[in-house]
């Protein structure tokens, strides 16, 4: 993840201050988000208005980077939100239930990623 909070920094914080850092981030990505789908929507709107002045690829290479933004944006978002969110649950869990719990979240997430057949 780029221009996050980096792993290392993470391990300084308390456990409260950490899932406060998280949050920020998480919230900041979302901002980034909005601003990014607000640019593409902005940009399509202008598509006609924009035809005199553009190469048609330019304008194909805009809304291109455009669109690997908002996904590398809404990646980011789901990460620091599981991060979040798993940061939480240990809080409140406590570090021995919050492992049980994510180890059974795993084995569940696999037994839908590959499910038995009979």
């Amino acid at each position: 993840m780029s221009g996050g909070i980096d792993a290392p920094g993470l391990a300084k914080l308390s456990a409260g201050d950490l899932e406060r850092e998280l949050q920020n981030e998480w919230q900041r990505v979302r901002r980034r988000l909005k601003r990014a789908q607000k640019k593409l929507a902005g940009l399509q709107a202008l598509k006609e208005d924009l035809q005199r002045y553009l190469q048609p690829e330019d304008y194909e290479l805009i809304k291109t980077q455009l669109q690997r933004e908002i996904k590398r944006r809404k990646q980011e978002e789901i990460e620091l939100w599981h991060r979040h969110r798993d940061e939480r649950y240990r809080g409140l869990l406590g570090e021995d239930r919050f492992l049980k719990m994510y180890g059974e979240r795993q084995e569940l997430d696999e037994l839908i990623r590959n499910p038995m057949t009979d």
